[in-house]
């Protein structure tokens, strides 16, 4: 986890030298959700996504929103 231009994002593992990066906020009010022993989770209203962002439970209707990354040289660049 960290942020980028102020927004917090996560980091994940797509495959064993390949990741993607989404957005921390929920996209149901903007709330940064936190991490818990299944994935994600919106304390204001109970949203639950998956560790890869994927959407697991409204009332948020999207998974978490995937930030542009790329990685060279064994180093990450996000955003």
């Amino acid at each position: 986890m960290g942020k980028v231009k102020g927004q917090p994002v996560a980091l994940f593992r797509t495959g064993p030298s390949t990741f993607a990066a989404f957005s921390l906020l929920c996209p149901h009010q903007g709330v940064t959700v936190t991490r818990n022993e299944n994935g994600w989770v919106c304390n204001a209203h109970s949203s639950e996504f998956e560790a890869d962002g994927d959407l697991v439970l409204g009332p948020a209707t999207t998974g978490l929103a995937r930030v542009p990354m790329k990685v060279s040289k064994n180093v990450a660049t996000i955003g």
